[in-house]
């Protein structure tokens, strides 16, 4: 739930400075991005609370970005397919299924860290 936490701090800064300073108020605005993955649409066998957990990120997103737009905070959801990772390690290992895995997916590589960063750091910045 950091989430509602965040969106709940935001308003009230945003509510404190609005007093103070209403045209500098309405210049602001935050960000908040949920992290999830494909699984959130793509269930696997034995994964079924884990596809539930990432479905319901995934709606708690869109419901949080109609409750936010009007305070100037914007709710995104990146959601990835395979990263690697350290925890993700022995099935890079793997050759034969990394190279199993890499065909399904339409770039034709699993992604890095450094991937999801860029598009958090996308996402945050003004766009100008």
């Amino acid at each position: 739930m950091c989430s509602k936490l965040a969106a709940k701090q935001f308003i009230k800064q945003l509510e404190s400075e609005g007093k103070q300073n209403t045209e500098y108020c309405e210049k602001r605005s935050g960000n908040i991005i949920n992290i999830s993955s494909v699984h959130e649409e793509s269930v696997a066998t034995g994964q079924g609370a884990y596809a539930i957990s990432k479905s319901d990120l995934n709606n708690l997103t869109r419901a949080m970005t109609l409750e936010l737009v009007e305070y100037g905070i914007h709710v995104n959801d990146v959601s990835s397919g395979v990263i690697f990772t350290p925890m993700n390690q022995e099935s890079v290992d793997d050759l034969k299924k990394c190279t199993e895995n890499e065909e399904q997916i339409p770039l034709k590589r699993a992604g890095i860290s450094e991937d999801i960063v860029n598009m958090i750091v996308f996402l945050c910045s003004d766009g100008e």
